[in-house]
Order: structure tokens, then sequence, then C-alpha cells
């Protein structure tokens, strides 16, 4: 095989590895956010790879890697069509890759609160205009395969990027640092009283295994970056891998110093912090350097995740700490520890360091500066972030209709919430991850229905209870009111007379004192039982509102049927055998009764009130007429008459 053929077989290699990078991101992404995210999270990353790589190869490549117009942008390639350079169609290949890459870092430091389309829009300007032209400024003259390639100004200056630690990472960086700060925080991040909230990722196993694939996905970027096959390829691997391995291991020193044990996700911070910042010059520096550089990018991660938590800026997977942080120090770093002869010819290690720091703020200032003015304009015609209630069902639903079993179960608890019956019991799925869930709630509900069951009968009774008199079982004057009330409403709708007796004992106050009180409580009880006999129908209410005054509603009752029942209930009465009542003071028991009767038509002119009074003074009648009798009134259309 000839060097040119396994050189293209290299970077065509290097390409997938970069691709494995996208499926990274999905796993890092997706475990660190909530489940009911997880699948907007995993979509964004498919369609944002997918976004980049058209608008890549419509235009980004030719205004990246074209002929230099000033070394501002390129002007040709447009619509990219392969050629026999087969060394320029493998690296367009390569460079889509990275194109994908940096905008698929803004990807997870916005999760769980933007829309999916204002993702789609802000993805469109990073692969459309932001990277591509810094790109052009920092790579321009690097295309492989072409001896008429132009380099962009940054590079002409001499600055150096190895494979982006700058023009990848820290051009992500930006762009999620200006997202974040327009659409802000999620909800309830930051409005404890400690000021931060954890929220805590789905699956952190899942973010692990991101963490191994971007790993594995970073030979791939800094292997094929350093486009040749030599004996200076495996260094560049061995300095990745130490870059990466000792950011972990720095930040997990300091968790043991904090006693922090708790999060990993710092230590995953780490690895990757230690990655981004080796790739400005894994080609060019030591493996001890590369350990120094990694080390110190993991430590600077840490502490500049906190200091975002301090600062109220919410990065879901620490983008800025990782990718803007680790790049911009990576891309200093190599001022300090790069071989010089890979600077320009003549430069000092502070002359480096000034270009080095010159094209980290120029990024800054296009990367972040342009895209907020962009992004913010964006925003006001178009809202960004997903509505509240959206946010806390999650995306997943609010956006795809996508329903969880977790959504699922809420809804029924919802439902249970606004039901004023028995809870029903929710559907148990012992295969899901919220079976037990489902079952110890549904446990509690049983608990919880039990209890209100006999909260049920207990306040039935006691509501019993209290329009109950409690010597003759009959309504008091509460129950009597009650029913009084509602049946008056129910006659006056449908029109029928109405009738109400009101029931004295005759001389009670005297057979009380002559017998006793026990056997006066006696005496209105066996009153009670003939009157209750004497009310049979439903609708009827026999009520004890008084001493020895007694009263019935008689619903649909005419004053004919009212007397009627009035002298019966007189005739059950002499009937009594109560003991020891062959007295002559009281013989035997009598009651005054008195009746007042409503015709239909004078409902509307006339109110409850004043049926009790006809009655009241009918009673008063008869004890007048020398008790022992009944009297009635009828009160009709033409006129109130009383008669016997």
């Amino acid at each position: 095989m000839s060097e040119s053929f396994l050189l293209n077989l290299w970077i065509l290699l290097c390409a997938c590895l970069v691709l494995i990078m996208q499926a990274g991101f999905t796993c890092f992404e997706s475990g660190n956010v909530r489940n009911k995210n997880s699948v907007n999270v995993a979509l964004k990353n498919v369609s944002d790879f997918c976004v980049c790589a058209v608008c890549y190869w419509a235009f980004g490549y030719a205004l990246m890697y074209g002929n230099s117009i000033d070394g501002i942008v390129g002007a040709n390639g447009f619509f990219y069509s392969t050629t026999t350079n087969s060394h320029e169609t493998s690296f367009f290949l390569f460079q889509l890759m990275f194109c994908c890459t940096s905008a698929t870092i803004i990807s997870g430091a916005v999760a769980e609160r933007m829309r999916f389309t204002g993702y789609i829009l802000v993805t469109l300007l990073a692969a459309s205009l932001i990277y591509p032209l810094f790109g052009h400024w920092a790579w321009g003259g690097r295309i492989l395969g072409s001896e008429t390639s132009t380099p962009g100004w940054l590079e002409q200056l001499g600055f150096i990027d190895f494979a982006g630690a700058t023009v990848v990472h820290s051009v992500g960086g930006w762009m999620a640092l200006a997202c974040v700060l327009i659409i802000g925080p999620r909800l309830g991040r930051f409005n404890n009283k400690h000021g931060v909230n954890q929220i805590f990722g789905d699956n952190l196993p899942l973010t692990a295994l991101g963490t191994f694939l971007l790993f594995l996905g970073w030979f791939g970027f800094n292997g094929g970056s350093y486009g040749k096959i030599d004996d200076m390829l495996s260094s560049v691997f061995v300095n990745t891998a130490l870059g990466g391995t000792f950011g972990g291991f720095v930040v997990l020193l300091i968790c043991i110093w904090q006693q922090s044990l708790l999060s990993i996700r710092f230590v995953l911070n780490g690895v990757l912090a230690g990655l981004v910042a080796i790739t400005a010059s894994a080609n060019s520096i030591s493996s001890i350097d590369a350990a120094t550089i990694g080390g110190i990018s993991g430590a600077l991660s840490f502490f500049a995740t906190i200091l975002l938590e301090k600062c109220k800026i919410d990065d879901v997977v620490s983008v800025v700490p990782v990718h803007l942080i680790g790049g911009i120090w990576g891309t200093l770093a190599l001022a300090i520890f790069a071989d010089g002869q890979y600077f320009i010819a003549g430069n000092s290690r502070v002359d480096q360091f000034l270009i080095q720091l010159l094209g980290v703020v120029t990024c800054g200032i296009f990367a972040f500066g342009l895209p907020y003015m962009l992004i913010r304009l964006l925003n006001r015609v178009y809202p960004l972030r997903v509505s509240p209630r959206v946010e806390i069902l999650g995306l997943n639903f609010g956006e795809f209709g996508l329903k969880s079993e977790t959504f699922n179960f809420l809804k029924q608890m919802r439902k249970n919430k606004n039901s004023h019956k028995n809870k029903q019991a929710v559907s148990v799925d012992f295969f899901s991850d919220i079976g037990l869930i489902e079952a110890e709630y549904n446990a509690f509900l049983e608990v919880i229905n039990l209890q209100q069951r006999q909260a049920d009968i207990n306040s039935h009774r006691l509501s019993r209870l209290a329009k109950t008199d409690h010597l003759t079982r009959l309504n008091n004057r509460l129950g009597f009111d009650e029913c009084y009330d509602s049946e008056w409403l129910r006659m006056r709708r449908e029109k029928k007379p109405f009738s109400l007796l009101l029931i004295d004992i005759d001389h009670f106050k005297l057979y009380n004192d002559h017998y006793g009180h026990p056997r006066g409580d006696q005496c209105l009880q066996q009153v009670a039982l003939v009157l209750a006999s004497t009310a049979k129908r439903p609708a009827d209410c026999c009520a004890r509102v008084g001493g020895e005054e007694f009263a019935i509603l008689l619903p649909d009752t005419d004053s004919e049927a009212g007397e009627k029942i009035a002298n019966d209930i007189n005739i059950r009465l002499k009937a009594l055998e109560i003991p020891h009542l062959s007295s002559p003071i009281m013989p035997y028991v009598t009651v005054s009764i008195g009746i007042a009767t409503l015709t239909p038509e004078r409902y509307d002119s006339l109110d409850q009130a004043y049926l009790y009074q006809c009655a009241d003074d009918a009673l008063y009648s008869a004890k007048q007429a020398g008790r022992n009798g009944v009297k009635a009134v009828i009160i009709d259309e033409a006129h109130e008459q009383t008669k016997k």
C-alpha cells in the first residue's frame, strides 16, 4: 500500500472516530438531564448533526477553506463536490465532523428549557457563520492536498491551535454561554434558601459511558489533525490520553480533599476539560507537559463550575467550564509548554503568548458578541424558551407528545387529587423504573381511603346527632329547619299545597311536676312514637322543636288531609296505656294541635316564616279554646279563615 493511500485511510478512520463523539455527546447529555427531557436531548443531537452536515457541505466548507479574501473569508467551493484529489475529499469529511462537534456542544448547556426549533436556528447560525468564519481565520491554510489555500489572518500572525481547542471547543463554549444568559436558568434551579438547587441527572452511568465514547473519539480528533502517519503519531495519542486522565485525576483528588465524592460529574468534567486543553498542543509537547496541562484544566473546570453556580448561570452539562475554560487554558498553555520550533521564526514565548491571547480574545468577541446580539434579537421575535408548563411536564411530552411512565403516573395522581370520592389505585407496571413507587402509592391510597371512609361515617353520625333530639330520636329544631327549608322550596317549585302541624302536650308542666322528670321523659317518648308513626311518608318530617312542643311537616297535603291526620293523632294518644296516668289531675295524655295550610297560589307572595306563624297562632287558639283540640288555618288566594 502506498503512503498516500494509508494517509487517506487514516483520515477517513479518524473522521469515523470523531463521529463517535456525537454518540458520546448524546449519552453524556442524556444522562445529565432528567428522564422527562432525555428524548429531546437525543433528538437534538441527531438533528444538529444533520443540519450541520448540510450547512457545511453547502457553504460552510467554502467559507472556511475556500480561496481567502484578505484572510477574512473563503470565496469558493460552495456545494462541495468530490475531486480527484482524494486527500482533499477525505479532509472535507474530517472537517465536516469537526463542525458538527462544535455545534453540538451548545446542546448540553441549554438542555431542559430551550425550544427544539429555537435550538435548530442557533445550530444554523453556528454551522453556517460563526464556526466557518473563525475557522478560516485560524485554519484557512491547513487544507490537505492543496497548494493554493491561503492562511487566515490569525494564522498569518502565528496563532496555533493544533486540533481545535479554540476553533472547535471555545467557539461552541462561547455560543453556549450566550444562549444560557439569554434564556435563563431552569425553573427552580436558583430559588431555594441556599441559592442553588441541585438538579440531578437521570442516569449518571450513561454520562460516564458518554465520557468514554468522547475519549475514544478524541484520538480521531487529535490523530486526524496531525495529518501524517509517522513516529510522532503515537506521541499525539499518548499526550491525548494523559491530558484527559490527569484532568480527571486532579479533580478526583480535589473531591477527596473536600470530602465530597457524591458528585461523579466533577470527575467526568475534569476528564473532558483535560482533553479539550490538550487539543491545542498535543503534537508539540512532552508527556509531562500534557499531564500538567490536563491536570490544571481539570482543576479549572471544577472551580469554574462552582463559580457559575454562584453567578446563577445554569449550564446543565458544564459546557462553559469544560469547553470554554478548557479551550482558553489549552490555547494559552501552548505558548508556555510547546516546543519553540513550532512557533513562527523569531517568536519568543512571550510573543507567542500574546498571539495566542489575541486569538482567544478575538474568538470571545466574535463567537460570543455576535451570537449574543443575533440570538437576543431572535428571542424577541421568536421566543427560544419553552413555556413554564412545558418545562414542568418535560420537553419529551411538551414538544413531542411522548408520554413516559412517570407522566402517566403523575396524570393518575392528579386525577386522584381532584377527586372527592375514594381515590382510585393507579396501574402498576413492575417492569418500569417507577413500578415500585406505583405499588407503594397504591398501598398508601388504601390507608387513605380507609381513613376517609371512617371519617365519612363519623361525619355522617355527628351530623345526624347534631340534628336529632337525644330523648325522642326525632329531629330537633336544627333538623326541622333544614327539612322545612328544603320542602318549602320543593313545594314552591312544584306548586303543591303544604301543611304544617304544631303539637303541644296539654298541662305537661303539671304532669311533669306530679310524676317527676323521668316519667315526664317517658311521656314525651310515647307521644313521639305516636307522631312518628303518623308521619309515614318519606317527605314527612316529625320533630321536637321545644320542651313539650312538636311539629310535623306534611308536603303535598291540603287542609282536609292535615285535619284528618291531626284527629288521628288524638285518637291514638287516647288509646295509649301509660302506667300511673289514672290520676284525676291527668287521666290521660292530650295534645293541642295548630294546623296551617298554604295553597299553591300564595307561594309567590308569602314566605315560609308566615306559615309557621299561622300554625303557631292556630295552636294558641286551640289552647285558648280549652285544649285537647285542633285549630286549622287555610292560607288561600282570597282570604285566611280559621275553622275547627
